[in-house]
């Protein structure tokens, strides 16, 4: 059976980046604010604007950053074949295995 991942959406705080790891495949909308974003393998650096949306294409790092509160979603756009048994959560687990949004002072958060 063939099927699309949930979407996350998120809020990046101001000057916290995200990182976003093996992220080919993956759209990500702004839904407020402006993001930059870099991703390991492009030549160039995008910034994003609300109601637009990129695809990220490498499978590396991809890092988001956002100069006031934003929020994106994030969303696998490609259909993964799921099987009994089969652990398609780690698909999603694995965008986000490293991220977290860095913080000056306290810990940082890690998403999953």
């Amino acid at each position: 059976m063939n099927m699309h991942l949930p979407t996350i959406q998120l809020t990046l705080e101001p000057h916290a980046p995200l990182s976003i790891h093996e992220g080919r495949d993956t759209r990500l909308s702004v839904l407020e604010g402006t993001v930059w974003i870099t991703e390991e393998g492009r030549i160039e650096d995008f910034f994003v604007n609300a109601g637009e949306n990129i695809d990220l294409q490498g499978g590396g790092r991809a890092v988001l950053l956002a100069d006031q509160s934003a929020r994106v979603e994030v969303q696998p756009v490609v259909p993964v074949s799921v099987r009994a048994g089969g652990d398609w959560f780690n698909r999603v687990r694995g965008l986000f295995r490293s991220a977290h949004v860095a913080r000056s002072a306290g810990p940082a958060l890690t998403l999953f």
